[in-house]
């Protein structure tokens, strides 16, 4: 059950640093986008006001984001393709059952402050809930991360390519030069 880490393992830590950075970035800035989105829908409702339409946008921020980071985290350690999907399918699912769980518990105790429901009802109907609203997400979210690992994956190659195929020219041209010195010389 061994894979290669990619390219990351060669990478300074600063620059790792810098991508997983702007990665936390931009899940906070889609999700925030998704939050406003989805504020216009609540407050068509009737009855709800703006302090929940808010608490609703800020708890779906503060759950979505650091799950976005799994999912990602989760595409670029546990990638899904053909050397390694008997193991990585498996436990991508694991993990995916596990976020519909944690996304119910969220519900069940945070819903005295968040107000999702105004009755709770019982942790099963929550789950089939959270299974309905979360699962599918979460699954779009690591193919989207499977997505970019696998474009930054072609780039690098296609650098590496290029400086091979510079360096092959580099090799060709040097025994002329050589040549040239010694006829110069003699």
């Amino acid at each position: 059950m061994t894979h290669q880490l990619g390219d990351t393992a060669q990478r300074p830590l600063s620059v790792l640093r810098g991508h997983w950075t702007r990665r936390w970035a931009l899940a906070l800035v889609w999700w925030t986008l998704e939050g406003m989105a989805t504020t216009t829908t609540y407050r068509g409702m009737t009855g709800v006001s703006w302090e929940q339409v808010l608490s609703l946008m800020v708890a779906g921020i503060v759950q979505w984001v650091p799950l976005s980071m799994l999912a990602l985290w989760m595409a670029e350690r546990v990638p899904i393709d053909r050397r390694h999907w008997r193991w990585s399918v498996p436990i991508t699912m694991l993990v995916a059952a596990g976020m519909v769980v944690l996304k119910a518990l969220i519900v069940q105790l945070a819903n005295p402050w968040i107000s999702w429901y105004p009755e709770l009802p019982p942790f099963a109907e929550i789950l089939v809930t959270s299974l309905a609203n979360n699962l599918f997400l979460f699954w779009l979210m690591v193919g989207v991360g499977h997505a970019i690992v696998n474009t930054r994956r072609v780039h690098e190659r296609d650098e590496q390519l290029a400086r091979a195929e510079l360096q092959h020219l580099k090799s060709q041209l040097h025994p002329h030069f050589l040549f040239n010195a010694l006829n110069t010389v003699s």
